[in-house]
Order: structure tokens, then sequence, then C-alpha cells
């Protein structure tokens, strides 16, 4: 399925510039070359399961902002989303989901389209994966 099929909701400038990033950083990353492989495969039906899955997962993150990012439904969503990401793209390790968190506050591609959802999740949801991968130790 091509791209622009897979996203004709979203601002295709916007994701292919970051789609150049995350690749020009992970080209050479064995979990980068899965994800594409597996993505390569995916049917509309596919990215249809896929993105109403994501959404169900942000509004449980979003909906108990409230609570903190300790919360344990909030921790409860952070592991959906890593599973969400192991089942549909590459092996979502503690460590590969850390450097998620990581991007989500430090790049402003990445945290200004999540706040887009919702001012500050961006640092909520990197917030709560941290004490996600912490309570994993």
């Amino acid at each position: 399925m091509e791209k622009e099929e897979r996203l004709e909701d979203c601002e295709i400038n916007e994701i292919e510039n970051m789609d150049e990033e995350i690749s020009h950083e992970c080209e050479n990353r064995d979990e980068y070359k899965e994800s594409m492989e597996n993505t390569a495969r995916h049917t509309k039906e596919d990215w249809d399961r896929i993105t109403t899955r994501a959404e169900e997962i942000n509004k449980k993150i979003m909906n108990n902002m409230d609570k903190g990012a300790a919360d344990p439904e909030v921790q409860s969503a952070v592991e959906e989303f890593r599973q969400h990401i192991t089942e549909n793209f590459y092996n979502c390790t503690p460590e590969i989901l850390l450097g998620m968190a990581e991007l989500y506050i430090n790049d402003l591609h990445f945290s200004e389209n999540i706040d887009k959802n919702k001012p500050g999740l961006a640092k909520f949801f990197s917030d709560a994966i941290f004490i996600y991968c912490r309570n994993l130790r």
C-alpha cells in the first residue's frame, strides 16, 4: 500500500520530514529494517486497525493525565503502547521505548505533533514511559 493511501488524513509533508529524519538516524538499525519490512506488508485494513488501536491508547493516556504519569491506568496504557509497536512494527525493547520518550521531549517535530492531541501530552507521555521502564528493572 502506498504511503499516501495509508496517511490520507495526515499532513504528508510533515510526516515525510519526520520519516526522513528517522530513516537518516536509524537506517542501519535492525529494528528500523524490521519496521520497514513489516509496514510494507500492511494492507489498508491493517492500517485502519493499527490506527484505531493507537488512537484508543492515546485517548486512554490523555483521559488519565490528571491522575499523574505513575497512575496504574497510565502505566497500563504505556504497556499497551509498547505491545502495539511490537505487534505491528518491531520489537519495542525498554531501551527503544526510552529512546522514544527522549524524542518526544527533545525533538520539536515529535513534541509538537504529539501535543496537537492535547497540550502537554508529549512531556506527560515521556514521563510515563520513563516511569514504566524504571519499574521494569
